[in-house]
């Protein structure tokens, strides 16, 4: 074959034809770890991560988002990561956020139990549409899921002898009736 003429600059060929972008991006998938704090949100297409609204993702326990006390829409602001495609958005939990999923007990404990809806602001296309939505009561279960395995440690405590109380702040949400008191020992240095 003959190699093809090159098209010199400022003498470039006008379109015959144009048509716009119409197909929304569409969450494929999505990994929640727990140890981390860190969800993925996987997409069928580039997404412009200026655009992101975490509070359009909302974590739910059941595939059909029958229980609003078990689920919870975002709070984070940005994503704490994109991949190079910008197909992948990484948030980092806030403290709020691992706070009421953690201390809700009833929800992100397994992939039985982590599903996802999205509303269509959540981010946009670098064309400006929105995402395809996914309906609370047709929401999308997790793609991987890991468990939390990272043990609450002791950070401060407080000593009021005259009220007989003594009070335990951990790094985390704790429950309450898994506390042994036999096993807190109190001593001198």
């Amino acid at each position: 074959g003959y190699d093809v003429v090159p098209i010199l600059d400022g003498r470039g060929l006008q379109a015959s034809g144009f048509e716009a972008d119409s197909t929304l991006p569409q969450v494929v998938a999505f990994d929640l770890d727990m140890s981390q704090a860190v969800l993925a949100v996987f997409f069928s297409e580039a997404v412009n991560a200026s655009s992101v609204a975490p509070q359009a993702l909302t974590l739910q326990s059941t595939a059909t988002g029958s229980d609003a006390a078990r689920a919870l829409s975002l709070n984070a602001a940005t994503p704490s990561s994109v991949s190079a495609d910008h197909r992948m958005l990484s948030f980092q939990l806030a403290p709020a956020d691992l706070d009421f999923v953690q201390a809700a007990d009833i929800f992100a404990i397994n992939s039985t139990t982590t599903f996802i809806s999205v509303e269509p602001y959540l981010v946009s296309d670098y064309f400006g549409l929105g995402v395809t939505a996914i309906l609370a009561n047709s929401s999308q279960p997790v793609t991987n899921f890991t468990a939390d395995t990272v043990r609450p440690t002791l950070v401060s405590y407080a000593l009021d002898m005259n009220a007989s109380r003594l009070i335990l702040s951990f790094s985390e949400v704790v429950r309450p009736s898994s506390g042994v008191p036999s096993q807190i020992f109190l001593g001198s240095s």
